[in-house]
């Protein structure tokens, strides 16, 4: 994505109100499957808006069992539908972006560096207030083995206890 339109769309973000940007297709309710319920449009906006979120992606586990440092990151979700992302690994950056709810999508749009920029978007799935994201690139997860394939989790930092992973 060029500067111009990175700071287009960030004009835009601190123009309008999340809500405004939030663009959903109302016609479900939120999906209840092996545990997980979907989040659909608003849903989205108000599990994240205005939260910081504490994360890992799905290498965690075996990171974790080889003594290696996990990839894991923080973001914070403003109300204007701008995002400040940390990311923690073997590679240290914040970034800043844009997020939008779209097609019962959660997307993000980040300003760099060169290997996160673009727009990423995925499903979220809620269960005991640990949300896991599924890439758009798969179809919906519907059956509990598809449940194990999910991208990244985030969670507020006092439910870390319930929703990070058992390493044993």
């Amino acid at each position: 994505m060029n500067m111009k339109l990175t700071n287009a769309l960030l004009g835009l973000a601190i123009l309008l109100p999340a809500s405004a940007l939030a663009e959903t297709e109302k016609t479900k309710e939120g999906t209840n499957t092996s545990g997980y319920r979907q989040l659909i449009g608003e849903e989205m906006m108000d599990a994240y808006q205005n939260k910081t979120l504490e994360g890992i992606y799905a290498s965690y586990v075996q990171a974790m069992r080889n003594n290696e440092e996990p990839v894991t990151f923080t973001e914070f979700h403003h109300d204007n539908a701008t995002t400040t992302y940390e990311h923690r690994g073997l590679t240290k950056f914040t970034t800043t972006g844009i997020y939008i709810v779209r097609k019962d999508r959660m997307c993000y749009m980040y300003n760099d560096p060169p290997n996160v920029k673009g727009k990423f978007c995925f499903y979220v799935f809620e269960q005991d207030n640990c949300y896991f994201h599924f890439t758009t690139d798969e179809p919906l997860p519907l059956k509990a083995k598809d449940f194990d394939k999910w991208t990244s989790m985030a969670y507020r930092h006092e439910d870390a206890d319930t929703c990070l992973p058992d390493i044993t």
